[in-house]
């Protein structure tokens, strides 16, 4: 079996531990449902998956570290969930992800720079949670989307962000950066002219001129 879909429904419960044997698997989604435990116990060791999508369930427990094991995934979309706790420390891997979702769930403490780090990260959000600390630079040059809004973050957005120029939504509302990070976005010469009118907008809104 190599793709297995069976989101939308009410199945209850907890998904079988078989599931890791399957071993081929390239897609599975098991979004909008009830089901509850921990993804690790049903994680399938399947080096050939590329799409990973369990949101809108009641997955609890924390982020599963095991998905390092998962090389060749491109989309990882945990959001909706339970799911508490710090991110791991460290992961090595994920050459390949370009979206990921952890939002609405109960994550704190920082997050760390594996995260990052994602060398083609495209989709980032990471909003409602309860995660602290500052945004690190961020090293793909391929986001178009990035969302921390609705957490405890502060500090200065990092300068790397005047280098996405890909970028289409930077959504950081609800949060505790500081008025500086806004003007220096609006001197920032890499964005596109629509870009600094946005980011205008966010400048006096937040400053209240």
């Amino acid at each position: 079996m190599t793709l297995l879909y069976i989101g939308n429904n009410n199945f209850t419960g907890m998904l079988p531990s078989s599931l890791s044997n399957l071993g081929n698997l390239v897609h599975l989604g098991v979004w909008g449902n009830n089901f509850e435990g921990k993804i690790a116990d049903f994680l399938p060791n399947a080096k050939s998956l590329l799409y990973l999508n369990v949101e809108s369930n009641s997955f609890s427990g924390p982020f599963p570290s095991l998905v390092a094991n998962l090389t060749k995934l491109v989309d990882l979309d945990l959001s909706n969930n339970q799911l508490r706790g710090p991110l791991p420390s460290q992961i090595i891997g994920l050459p390949n992800l370009t979206l990921l979702r952890l939002d609405d769930n109960l994550i704190n403490g920082t997050i760390p720079s594996w995260v990052f780090s994602l060398p083609a990260l495209e989709y980032f959000n990471l909003s409602n949670n309860k995660l602290t600390g500052h945004v690190k630079e961020f090293k793909s040059t391929h986001l178009t989307i990035v969302d921390l809004s609705n957490n405890n973050l502060h500090g200065r957005l990092p300068s790397s962000t005047f280098k996405l120029v890909n970028l289409s939504s930077l959504i950081l509302s609800s949060n505790n950066f500081s008025a500086a990070m806004h003007f220096n976005l609006i001197l920032a010469v890499q964005l596109s002219e629509a870009w600094q009118i946005v980011v205008k907008l966010m400048y006096y809104v937040v400053l209240g001129s």
